[in-house]
């Protein structure tokens, strides 16, 4: 089977440089403009079925790119909590949790969780794996399928498909990916081959947007 692989659009929060999480913000005009876009370079392409995270800002997003299909809503691919960093600035959290956050980013095998009900990658790679086994069940191997997601949760998914360990996850996430870009990948009962990753040729151009801090 084939999944392609979207983030949301760019949003309020993203804007503002705020960790959204498992708390939302809406789309900003930039983001609506290009979810139509990739629902434009995809209107050819016929989905055995749409999944979709179930925050505001993924559903948005779906709706958007598939403005008269219908959607699955599927906990397992929703943003890493990141509890007491929701809603917080990047330049708040390095002045109260800059260890923390260096190691979230720069040294994910050091990273336990963020107080407040944060979740650990342990975690969310093991609702990427659920998600993963339960597509390898229901779909054949011409199947295509499409999902809406977040930037952390993207970054776990495509590490477990590139069978990186935890410690290499900064090979991903030096620049998280850009919402409404699109990724492919081919999944068999054996293998993982991705076929693009990250593409955004049909978007406007626009400069990547990085939340590493380097030290």
């Amino acid at each position: 089977m084939f999944l392609y692989i979207t983030r949301h659009g760019k949003t309020e929060w993203n804007t503002e440089g705020r960790f959204q999480g498992a708390k939302d913000s809406p789309l900003i005009d930039s983001g609506i403009q290009d979810a139509s876009l990739l629902g434009n370079y995809l209107k050819n392409q016929h989905f055995q079925d749409i999944y979709t995270s179930p925050l505001g800002r993924a559903i948005q997003t779906t709706k958007l790119i598939f403005p008269s299909q219908s959607f699955i809503q599927d906990v397992r691919i929703m943003e890493m909590n990141f509890g007491i960093f929701e809603g917080m600035k990047t330049e708040e959290i390095l002045e109260q949790y800059f260890e923390l956050y260096n190691n979230l980013w720069n040294h994910p095998e050091n990273f336990t969780r963020c107080p407040g009900g944060g979740e650990s990658f342990n975690e969310v790679k093991l609702r990427a794996i659920d998600f993963v086994s339960m597509l390898k069940r229901t779909y054949g191997p011409n199947d295509k399928v499409f999902i809406t997601t977040h930037g952390m949760f993207y970054i776990v998914l495509m590490a477990y498909f590139k069978k990186l360990h935890i410690y290499q996850y900064p090979l991903i996430n030096q620049y998280i990916v850009r919402g409404c870009s699109l990724t492919i990948v081919e999944i068999t009962d054996s293998s993982f081959n991705i076929i693009c990753e990250g593409d955004d040729h049909f978007l406007p151009v626009a400069k990547k947007d990085s939340y590493i801090i380097k030290k």
